[in-house]
Parts: structure tokens; C-alpha cells; sequence
């Protein structure tokens, strides 16, 4: 570091905030590419293309930014309306359950056959259960941005503690997700 000309060394909130930003079309991580003065974000995924215009990391924390001060503006924003929590079972669950009764009325039963049937079932049955959360991270989030002031800078806990992912299109869109999905 000492011998090179160029050095870039970018924050510590920088680094925490290029964890969680990625390009919208092909899911890839963003890169951040050039020194202090010349930065800007870019997907470097080769099926995809590169952004169209020039994202700088002011433009990038502005977004971020503004988004999280019009939350705090207006707390409605991050209401979501929760899914139905189900259970939907498929012929899979069905086929297993039939298999296993086959096995139960042998006389002459596997036990541990049995174990690793039943086991699969209750596997089989988890994948066909909905559960929906969002209820509970809104509740989280709300508490998070509650009394709070509008941010002259970016807040990094805060912004650890709400949001999940940045994502920016080719057409530069920045789109922030929270941890409730909205």
C-alpha cells in the first residue's frame, strides 16, 4: 500500500452497505470500481449489462438516505399485508403417508424403515406449509424507526437493522427493500 500510488481505501459503512446491494436483473452482487474520486457501481456479471449511467456512492447513500427519511416521514409506507399462514398438502405428502400406512400394517415392521418413512413425511409436510413473518418485521421495523428524527446522514445501525437488500436496475432505479419484503 505504501509503494502504490493509488490507494482506495473505502469505509467501514461503505463495505456494510456493498454487502447488500445487487444488480436487479441478474441477481448479482454490484461492484464498486475506481478510487475515492472516481467511483462508481457497475455490474461486472458478463451475461449481463453494464448500468447505464454512473452510480457514485453520494448518489447510492442519498438514495438509501431518502428512502429511510420517508419512512420515518410516514411509517404507513412499510404496512404490508400479511399472507394467510397454510397448510396446502401436495400428492407427494399423500403418496408417503400411504406408503407408510403400508409399512405400519406388516406384522413384521422395520422399525427403522419406519423412523426414516415417518421422518421424510414430516419433511415433506414442512415443505408444504406457508408461514408469512411480515407481520412480526413490520412490528420490528416500526419500533425501529418510531421517534426517530429525520437522518441528516446515513445511520448505520439503523440501516442494518432494516434493511435487506439495495437493488439497482440498468436504467438505475435503486430500489431498498426492508426486512419485511416491502
Amino acid at each position: 500500500q505504501k509503494k502504490s500510488t493509488k490507494v482506495c481505501v473505502i469505509s467501514d459503512e461503505l463495505n456494510i452497505i456493498r454487502e447488500r446491494t445487487f444488480c436487479k436483473e441478474c441477481g448479482k452482487r454490484l461492484i464498486r470500481i475506481g478510487g475515492n474520486r472516481s467511483e462508481k457501481w457497475d455490474c461486472r456479471n458478463a451475461e449481463c449489462s453494464r448500468l447505464n449511467y454512473r452510480i457514485t456512492d453520494n448518489i447510492l447513500i442519498g438514495s438509501v438516505l431518502n428512502v429511510l427519511n420517508t419512512v420515518i416521514a410516514n411509517p404507513d409506507l412499510i404496512n404490508i399485508q400479511p399472507t394467510e399462514n397454510t397448510y396446502q398438502p401436495d400428492m407427494t405428502v399423500t403418496r408417503q403417508q400411504n406408503e407408510i400406512d403400508r409399512l405400519m400394517e406388516n406384522p413384521s415392521v422395520n422399525f427403522e424403515n419406519a423412523k426414516t418413512e415417518i421422518i421424510k413425511l414430516a419433511e415433506l409436510k414442512y415443505d408444504c406449509c406457508n408461514y408469512d413473518d411480515s407481520p412480526q418485521k413490520t412490528e420490528q421495523l416500526l419500533s425501529f424507526i418510531s421517534e426517530r428524527e429525520q437522518l441528516n446522514t446515513l445511520d448505520i445501525d439503523l440501516y442494518k437493522s432494516t434493511v435487506s437488500w439495495i437493488y439497482i436496475s440498468h436504467l438505475n432505479f435503486i430500489e431498498v427493500e426492508f426486512i419485511n419484503g416491502k
